[in-house]
């Protein structure tokens, strides 16, 4: 085994002091993972921001919002949805016109 030179010791030494200091991650996994980079789903799931499938080899990424992963730049269904159908306007009301004989308004014809 070779011997560590000064300088390479002094580096080690240095990068195990950071270790000792640094702070204590407890447990791995989705959980404690508050974001993520993107990367290609290994399994088959449910989105759980736009609802729909995630098929193997999506780009996704863990997020603060939701415990399972999401697709890289969905959106909530909302901002994607059309508006649904609205209820027909009612017709404009029909004014009769002005009867020359008799100068009132009436559906049908003059009496």
């Amino acid at each position: 085994m070779s011997r560590l030179s000064r300088s390479d010791r002094a580096l080690l030494n240095a990068a195990i002091r950071d270790l000792r200091h640094a702070p204590n991650v407890i447990g791995h996994g989705r959980g404690d993972s508050l974001r993520s980079a993107p990367f290609r789903a290994r399994y088959r799931g449910v989105c759980p921001r736009c609802r729909t499938c995630i098929d193997i080899g999506n780009d996704i990424r863990y997020h603060t919002d939701f415990a399972d992963p999401v697709h890289v730049g969905c959106r909530e269904p909302s901002a994607l949805a059309e508006p649904g159908p609205t209820k027909p306007k009612p017709a404009p009301l029909k004014e009769n016109p002005v009867c020359p004989s008799c100068w009132t308004q009436h559906a049908g014809q003059c009496w």
